[in-house]
């Protein structure tokens, strides 16, 4: 008999603190039902090309890490998220005040990844509405230069 393998996402949780917009951080554990709540893409680590006499060269790259959260509008997640991504944002006569974000993502079985080092990237200052009238779900963007 084989153990069965949960692949359940049910009970995740991310956790951000930002300096110094949120120092004492927050929690998200409200997801929408109609966009990936939770995506980190994937990190090129490795870069190759092949020489004139057919070697390959390889060289290690450093990249950033990109972590997407989708949360319901309207929510505290996307209430807090939204004064991040305006702390954040560059405009006239506006200092932009750079936050330095850490993001502990905190999965059903206790497990938990720290992404360190980030910042936010892109987000909605604004909802949208779809076409059956309903809010639009908000993606926020980040990028980490680390994960422990």
């Amino acid at each position: 008999m084989t153990d069965n393998i949960n692949v359940s996402g049910l009970g995740l949780q991310v956790t951000i603190l930002s300096i110094p917009t949120f120092p004492q951080g927050f929690t998200i554990n409200q997801w929408p039902d109609d966009s990936d709540p939770l995506t980190v893409g994937d990190v090129q680590v490795t870069d190759t090309a092949m020489g004139v006499n057919g070697d390959m060269i390889v060289w290690n790259k450093a990249n950033v890490i990109p972590v997407e959260l989708s949360v319901v509008p309207n929510t505290e997640a996307d209430k807090n998220l939204s004064i991040l991504l305006k702390a954040n944002r560059a405009v006239k006569n506006k200092v932009s005040v750079s936050d330095s974000v850490t993001m502990v993502i905190t999965y059903r079985d206790g497990t938990t990844n720290t992404l360190a080092g980030g910042v936010i990237t892109q987000g909605q200052p604004a909802n949208s509405v779809t076409g059956d009238s309903r809010l639009k779900t908000k993606t926020y963007s980040f990028n980490f230069a680390n994960i422990i």
